[in-house]
């Protein structure tokens, strides 16, 4: 949701609080001094291109506290991109060791941002019935800093070029921690939850989609569990200030439509190109480590061809890098799968009702990542590509795993993980192994033998059913690829390889 993820960016900001001048860390200052600090801390985060006013902060003394007020009507930075709203307000009140409590904080309500492009103009709108949101803030980072909000009645719509969308959630909660982490780093953690989340799409057609038509999805709830590990927030400031510099350069340059057409959507934009060479470049050592977990539960979705409902849903992505080694981590469970787009009939109980599986990459070098990327923007066409992709991993090894495999099929489970190994990067010298095993394998082959439609799959069953090995009531297979050889249970399959 955008309005969540844009609060979840702005509270993400608050450890560069750092930055803050000695007026907000000391005793309570006077109100225009604590406003200029405000504004002059906001400057220096956002830099030349945050489009700052002359009074982006405001502060006025209100009895032993302070309101805070925070226009957001103008343009949105130095983009041609503009903000229409009230401002968003709270109660500042001065805290023991330096802290301040942020009470009554109200965001912008209704929320109307318009985005010029050149295919036309896009405009979005959030509004919210009800809002609680109260935080606590640290800016020397010396303790923790939290933040707690709940949302009722959440609402946007997006009216351009590429469609129509309208998003509605009956609650939000969220709560965020920014814990010191030493050596001025800071660990941040969101946990957040929704009720009766809907999403409804209208999407236009275009080269990618000629039929999009209408999609829509809901969840009766949601959870999300965020962590960011080892965030430098003296390494935010120089990062936006390149993503708003690319931005506003790339926006300034942009020809007409009809000036630059195009149908090859496999090419960044300027801005997009820009952008993306500024993040990586700023981007440096920001963090230690991500981790997102997302978990839906009661899921209906449908679509053009498309009809399927989920009792649970969960998306799951990791990233680390310790010594300039990458390592990603991606976990998906689909659980309770129903489509209504299948007839009533024998082949409806094929229809696989769990899915698990978590792949990881393991050994990458970060900074040959960052260039492949850098020239996958420039030209997505260039030959030389191949060969950067495959010297990814020719400082060490790369290892590609698969694990937590499960598939519901019928009456039978199967189960499993993987690991390759590539050292070197020389793909012709990889080494594999995966243990598979199968709980009720019979059940699945004498229905293969009562179903016509499944009759095909019989003889692959029974070849499958002979090299297996049965222990604790499973068929099993344990797969050993090396040296030009797959072994299944210690039997020799390298005949059936290609060339072999």
């Amino acid at each position: 949701m955008r309005l969540r993820r844009a609060m979840l960016a702005g509270f993400a900001l608050l450890p560069a609080a750092t930055a803050l001048p000695g007026a907000v860390r000391a005793d309570t200052p006077p109100a225009s001094v604590l406003e200029g600090a405000l504004r002059d801390w906001l400057v220096a985060l956002l830099g030349p291109h945050g489009g700052i006013g002359r009074r982006p902060v405001q502060v006025a003394p209100q009895g032993d506290d302070f309101a805070l007020t925070v226009p957001v009507a103008g343009p949105l930075a130095d983009t041609s991109a503009t903000l229409a709203g009230p401002p968003a307000t709270a109660t500042l009140r001065r805290l023991d060791g330096g802290r301040w409590a942020l009470d009554d904080i109200r965001l912008p309500t209704p929320l109307r941002v318009t985005v010029p492009g050149p295919a036309g103009t896009g405009v979005w709108t959030a509004t919210v019935q009800d809002q609680d949101h109260h935080a606590v803030l640290d800016p020397s980072l010396a303790t923790t800093s939290t933040w707690d909000g709940t949302i009722g009645g959440y609402a946007t719509t997006w009216h351009g070029p590429d469609g129509e969308r309208q998003t509605e959630a009956a609650h939000i909660r969220s709560h965020l921690v920014w814990q010191p982490a030493g050596g001025g780093r800071v660990d941040v953690t969101e946990t957040a939850s929704s009720d009766l989340l809907a999403s409804n799409a209208r999407m236009a057609s275009n080269a990618r989609m000629a039929h999009a038509g209408l999609v829509s999805f809901s969840a009766a709830h949601s959870q999300l569990a965020l962590h960011i590990d080892g965030l430098s927030p003296d390494r935010l400031a120089p990062l936006l200030h390149a993503v708003l510099g690319a931005v506003a350069r790339a926006e300034a340059a942009l020809p007409a439509p009809a000036d630059h057409p195009s149908t090859d959507h496999r090419r960044l934009s300027p801005v997009q190109r820009q952008v993306l060479a500024a993040a990586l470049d700023a981007a440096g050592s920001l963090l230690g480590g991500f981790d997102e977990q997302v978990r839906l539960e009661n899921v209906q979705f449908a679509g053009t061809g498309l009809n399927m409902a989920l009792r649970t849903a969960e998306f799951g992505f990791s990233v680390e890098a310790p010594n300039g080694v990458l390592q990603l981590r991606q976990h998906l469970l689909l659980d309770g799968i129903d489509s209504g787009r299948l007839p009533q009939g024998p082949l409806r109980a094929f229809l696989p009702r769990r899915v698990a599986l978590t792949p990881w990459v393991s050994g990458l070098s970060l900074a040959r990542v960052q260039q492949v990327l850098r020239d996958a923007a420039d030209d997505p066409d260039n030959p030389m590509l191949a060969a950067e992709a495959t010297a990814l991993a020719q400082d060490g090894s790369l290892t590609l795993g698969l694990d937590d495999v499960a598939v519901d099929l019928a009456q039978t489970r199967f189960t499993g993980s993987a690991e390759i190994e590539v050292a070197g990067g020389d793909f012709g010298a990889l080494r594999a192994q995966a243990r598979i095993s199968a709980t009720g394998l019979d059940s699945l082959i004498d229905d293969a033998r009562a179903v016509p439609q499944l009759q095909s799959a019989l003889p692959t069953l029974l070849f499958l059913k002979g090299l297996g090995r049965e222990a604790d009531g499973a068929t099993v297979w344990n797969v050993v690829v090396a040296e030009g050889h797959v072994r299944v249970n210690d039997t020799d399959l390298g005949h059936l390889l290609p060339g072999r």
